[in-house]
């Protein structure tokens, strides 16, 4: 009764070598090809990142297509086992196994189900074209020096986090797939674990429309409001004349602020998969407080003219 088991563990040993192998050798085809582009400032090295992220969607495709072949196999194997001996193993596992291989065989079109069905229907794509921001050459103060900076980096850095975050999504839709074929052989390929991954997974390749689901939860619009600036006459007996200068780090912050908070929303929402996983001491209040915060911090502007009218200041919109 033992022979089947090790047949079948020899074989699994093959496909997980092979499997590895396979992965190795598109992981370092990809990175010995990048999209290259002549990096002048730090924004275009942003830009370049993202660029060069994008190919490792398609790798996580392919990767998920092979393994997927592996497992159908694998379980039609299995299935023949069962219909020998109905005891080992059970027809429970042998479907899962199937099932897993089919979902990971067709990834793309999984994860747009299973997008469509949590968030609604949606698209499944990347981020828009990355251009770094405008540099003035003239420089002549330090807060020059500060909106150089943020205008070059900011929308960079936004659009290299949405397609790490849809690199991300692929990798966790995958992973999910592959503890559902795991099922009940795998102590870590519980339901919640299966779902957390598919959920989580789904969310983060479009964490842009979440976004604006969560902007639209809180504020009722989901638009994403640009600061109004301050209004100095409030504040200046002169009028608010030669505020020029501290207008732009204001607006440098902001940006900065935004940047932020688009990390914590997306932290926010891993830190929920560990949760439900039971990885790692984080809690479930945590990951909430990081995704509303990032909310708030990504629409700083309509956060500052809410908090301007509640306390009656009038110094937002000048």
């Amino acid at each position: 009764m033992t022979q089947p088991y090790a047949i079948n563990t020899a074989v699994c040993r093959q496909t997980r070598i092979f499997t590895w192998l396979v992965c190795l050798t598109t992981f370092v085809c990809v990175v010995l090809s990048p999209d290259r582009a002549s990096a002048q400032t730090f924004g275009n090295i942003f830009c370049n990142i993202s660029q060069n992220l994008t190919p490792y969607t398609d790798f996580i495709s392919w990767i998920a297509y092979i393994v997927g072949i592996f497992l159908v196999a694998s379980g039609v194997m299995m299935t023949k086992r069962h219909a020998e001996n109905p005891n080992d193993p059970a027809l429970s596992r042998c479907v899962l196994r199937m099932v897993g291989g089919a979902g990971s065989i067709s990834l793309p079109a999984l994860a747009g189900i299973i997008q469509n069905s949590v968030i609604g229907t949606v698209s499944i794509n990347g981020a828009g074209s990355c251009s770094a921001g405008p540099v003035t050459s003239d420089v002549s103060s330090p807060d020059q020096l500060f909106s150089n900076l943020f205008d070059n980096i900011g929308k960079p850095m936004q659009t290299s986090l949405s397609v790490l975050c849809f690199v991300m999504g692929a990798f966790l839709v995958f992973r999910g797939l592959l503890r559902a074929s795991k099922y009940g052989t795998d102590a870590k390929a519980s339901p919640a674990s299966i779902g957390a991954n598919l959920i989580i997974g789904a969310i983060l390749l479009s964490v842009g429309q979440m976004i604006n689901i969560g902007v639209m939860t809180m504020f009722g619009d989901p638009g994403i409001t640009p600061f109004a600036g301050i209004n100095w006459e409030k504040l200046a007996p002169d009028g608010g004349e030669g505020f020029e200068k501290i207008n732009k780090v204001v607006a440098s912050i902001i940006t900065f602020v935004q940047v932020i908070g688009m990390i914590a929303f997306i932290r926010g929402w891993l830190i929920l998969k560990s949760v439900v996983e039971g990885s790692g001491q984080a809690t479930m209040a945590q990951g909430i407080t990081h995704i509303m915060g990032g909310v708030l911090a990504i629409n700083i502007g309509t956060v500052a003219d809410i908090a301007d009218k509640t306390f009656g200041l009038n110094i937002v919109g000048g």
